[in-house]
């Protein structure tokens, strides 16, 4: 008896998605959002129940409000939570561009929720990197959120990390100055934000010669020392990345004439 009535529940609350009265619509993606928090089985019910397409549907009509789309993105997130399945079934309902669209919206709060779901669906690692790239705009408007709070600052670090995959992508950020916009979070007392914003400077350096130097001349030496106790501790815990070693020789090796005698220093550094 239970399940037809949990069943019925879920039915109407998917039929309320297509109700005529705006404020309905809300109210079912808010009781569609709570239902799954933790709930795989709800999850799998309402994508076989052709939900993720209606919130993405829901969120692309233009007069669609600030309320209504902050909600359907975070329910988005929370159906992104999950298995590589999920996510997919996010990716497959071409949700990112929305999502990259969302950046740009005048309330925060729509900002906020559109920047922590992208970041849940990048940091699977499945996500097409190339869609952060097809507007012009979204790179320069995810660098300018890394001097925002330390939420928006996290995220936006987590995608340019999961969407630079080739030298392209990395002279792309570096001439859109997401150098100048990572170091200030290495001093800042945020350890989440200091991890992302490590790792994606080690990124952007990843066997690329180029960009390597032109991190080490476009940040302090105050900076780079942080940064280098930052990577030490990388090195000596779980998190460590094999190419952070890169980004320690942009570090040391400011001078290209000392790169040779600076190399043992580095490695003698993440021994």
């Amino acid at each position: 008896v239970r399940t037809i009535v949990v069943m019925e529940t879920e039915q109407n609350a998917v039929d309320a998605l297509f109700h005529s009265d705006p404020e309905v619509v809300v109210g079912a993606v808010r009781a569609i959002k709570n239902s799954i928090i933790g709930s795989k089985s709800r999850k799998c019910t309402y994508m076989t129940m052709g939900v993720i397409p209606r919130l993405v549907h829901l969120v692309s009509q233009n007069e669609a409000s600030a309320r209504l789309i902050k909600e359907a993105v975070i329910a988005l997130g929370s159906f992104a939570h999950g298995t590589d399945e999920n996510i997919r079934a996010v990716i497959d309902s071409h949700a990112i561009p929305l999502l990259l669209r969302g950046l740009f919206f005048s309330e925060m709060a729509v900002v906020e929720a559109c920047v922590k779901t992208t970041k849940i669906i990048y940091q699977s690692g499945i996500a097409p990197c190339e869609l952060v790239y097809e507007d012009p705009g979204v790179v320069p408007q995810l660098v300018q959120l890394l001097s925002e709070s330390s939420v928006f600052a996290e995220c936006a670090a987590i995608i340019l990390t999961q969407s630079c995959m080739t030298s392209y992508h990395q002279i792309t950020l570096c001439a859109q100055d997401v150098v100048p916009a990572l170091a200030p979070l290495l001093v800042k007392p945020w350890p989440r934000c200091q991890l992302a914003a490590v790792m994606c400077l080690a990124t952007v350096v990843h066997h690329n010669q180029a960009t390597a130097f032109a991190v080490a001349q476009g940040m302090s030496r105050l900076v780079w020392q942080v940064s280098f106790q930052c990577f030490v501790l990388l090195g000596n815990g779980r998190c460590y990345r094999p190419d952070s070693s890169e980004l320690l020789l942009a570090f040391f090796c400011i001078d290209a004439s000392d790169a040779v005698a600076d190399m043992s220093i580095l490695m003698a550094c993440l021994c």
